[in-house]
């Protein structure tokens, strides 16, 4: 019975010397990471960054118009509102895609590999990002012209706020998956 314990104590401390070196790497990238998020979200929540936020919604909410009107709904844009006859909506803070996007950099920017494969991941999915809340964007206004208030509800908060994260989830995923697979392919070769 002694030899037991002894066996599951001496396997539990493998165990963490193990996690110490094996998955210190690993454990540094997700501090970071995290640390790096919660900062730049909360240096986002500032009064400072209204102005720039303020452009980037009034940016989503004319191109979004334009696209809305290639569609013959006679949208105009006025700052973040996007209006018609038959619905208006105001593209309001959070619907900027800033908090995916920062989460989707930083990932990207602490992950060791090429810095090349981190620029062109992080434009790629910058505007992979920028495209989708367009969509985004359109299909609520498309929801809220030709359906009602409860129905726009639910797409806008609960099916498009997780189709979004799962997506710039994906988009993470598929960017380490093509990293991984060149950084082997070349470590296969050299």
């Amino acid at each position: 019975m002694k030899k037991v314990k002894k066996n599951k104590k001496k396997n539990k401390s493998t165990f963490i010397e193990k996690l110490r070196k094996g998955n210190r790497p690993m454990i540094i990238y997700v501090l970071l990471v995290v640390t790096f998020s919660i900062l730049f979200i909360i240096l986002t929540n500032q009064s400072w960054f209204e102005q720039i936020s303020n452009k980037i919604l009034s940016g989503y909410s004319s191109i979004s118009s334009s696209i809305l009107n290639l569609f013959g709904q006679n949208t105009t844009s006025n700052g973040e509102l996007i209006q018609s006859n038959k619905f208006s909506m105001q593209v309001k803070k959070g619907c900027d895609a800033i908090a995916p996007m920062i989460l989707f950099i930083i990932s990207i920017a602490f992950f060791p590999t090429q810095h090349k494969k981190k620029i062109l991941g992080i434009i790629l999915g910058i505007a992979f990002l920028a495209v989708l809340n367009i969509i985004r964007i359109v299909s609520l206004y498309f929801v809220g012209a030709y359906t009602n208030e409860i129905i726009f509800e639910i797409v806008h908060v609960d099916i498009w706020q997780i189709f979004f994260i799962v997506l710039t989830l994906f988009a993470w995923i598929y960017w380490l998956k093509i990293s991984y697979l060149d950084k082997t392919k070349t470590d296969e070769l050299g």
